[in-house]
């Protein structure tokens, strides 16, 4: 296994283990940078996008001005504030949240915003039968649990897993 320092264009650098020394192309995920690496370039990372540590204005309009304080709020968490286990909030957590809220806006009212002991982000709100949904924003998948069908599970956060589950949501 060959260990590479790679440094994206944020400044941040991490040690990164690669199982063999061909042209892999792979995630890079560490701290506040998620990027692409590819071992035939030295480790360098290339196409490098910052995780979100804000809201977009879409994201703003959609939770409106209760939920963005709550969201400022979250980011003031220091790490142990739930009796010890609480962790700070993920930046990979909102950005999950944001490829979401990109992808479906059919909300009958303003969702309400949570802030899990995991450092995650949870939207919940009730479908026109006054049914409960809730969303869990994890850094690789997307946890769910629907009411209306005593349905829970998860979905990966490809874009055309992501469509897909927006698709099924509007249907409800």
């Amino acid at each position: 296994m060959t260990a590479i320092t790679i440094e994206d264009r944020f400044g941040s650098s991490d040690k990164v283990k690669l199982k063999n020394d061909t042209d892999i192309w792979g995630n890079y995920f560490s701290g506040n940078s998620i990027g692409l690496l590819r071992s035939g370039l030295s480790g360098e990372v290339f196409d490098t996008t910052k995780a979100a540590d804000t809201l977009s204005e879409k994201a703003q309009q959609i939770l409106g001005e209760n939920g963005v304080q709550r969201y400022e709020q979250f980011k003031l968490y220091v790490a142990g504030w739930d009796s010890g286990d609480g962790q700070v909030l993920s930046s990979h957590s909102t950005a999950i949240l944001e490829k979401f809220l990109n992808t479906f806006d059919s909300f009958p009212d303003e969702p309400s915003i949570f802030f899990t002991r995991n450092g995650n982000l949870q939207l919940g709100w009730e479908d026109l039968q006054s049914n409960v949904l809730e969303l869990e924003f994890f850094p690789d998948k997307i946890e769910y649990y629907i009411a209306s069908n005593d349905k829970e599970g998860e979905v990966d956060t490809s874009q055309d897993s992501i469509a897909r589950f927006c698709d099924m949501l509007t249907s409800l």
